[in-house]
C-alpha cells in the first residue's frame, strides 16, 4: 500500500503533518512522510530515540537523530509517568544506544518498583477484577502467557493471537 501511495503521488489535502512514534519509522514510511510533507505549511515530528524497538521491522532512529540535529526542537524533559526506579534501569540500558542523542530526562518523584519475573510467573500479577496490560517485545513471546492464561481459565484478550495458534 506505501509503495502505492510513492508511485501515484497520493498526498492528503493538508496544512499541518504530525508525526508520532518517529523513531520508529521504517525507510518506507520516511519517504512517505516525506513525499506527504512536501504539500504541508507545517511538520511535526515527534519521537524519543531512546524509545526506538522497530529495528526488527527495518525502523532505525538515524532519521531520527538527523532531525533533532537539523531542526529546532523541543526537549519534554520531566516524565509524569516513569517512577525513579524505573528510570534508573531504564537509563542504565539506554545507556549502551550508540546512536542516540543526548538528553536530560527526570523521573517524576515516586520511587516506583522492578520486578523481575518469569514468563510463567505472570498470572499472579493479574487481578480479573481490574484490567492488566502484558507487553512483549513480539507477540511470539506471548504465546506462552496466552496458553498459561487459557489452561488457566483466567478471562484475557489479546489480539490475533488466538486465532494464529489456535487458543
Amino acid at each position: 500500500m506505501l509503495y502505492d501511495v510513492l508511485e501515484s503521488g497520493l498526498r492528503p489535502d493538508i496544512d499541518i503533518l504530525l508525526v508520532d512514534e518517529a523513531q520508529d519509522l521504517a525507510p518506507l514510511q520516511i519517504m512517505v512522510v516525506h513525499q506527504w510533507a512536501a504539500g504541508c505549511q507545517r511538520l511535526i515530528v515527534a519521537g524519543d530515540d531512546d524509545q526506538a524497538i522497530y529495528s526488527f521491522q527495518g525502523a532505525s532512529p538515524v532519521w531520527f537523530v538527523a532531525l533533532q540535529q537539523a531542526f529546532p526542537r523541543t526537549l519534554l524533559a520531566q516524565s509524569h509517568r516513569v517512577p525513579i526506579r524505573v528510570h534508573a534501569l531504564a537509563q542504565k540500558i539506554i545507556s549502551a544506544n550508540r546512536d542516540r542523542t543526548l538528553k536530560e530526562y527526570h523521573p517524576r518523584r515516586t520511587p516506583g518498583e522492578v520486578t523481575w519475573i518469569d514468563l510463567s510467573e505472570i498470572r499472579q500479577f493479574i487481578d480479573p477484577a481490574q484490567e492488566t496490560f502484558v507487553l512483549a517485545r513480539t507477540r511470539m513471546m506471548l504465546v506462552p502467557v496466552v496458553r498459561d492464561l487459557f489452561e488457566h481459565r483466567v478471562p484475557f484478550f489479546v489480539s490475533r493471537v488466538e486465532r494464529r495458534y489456535g487458543l
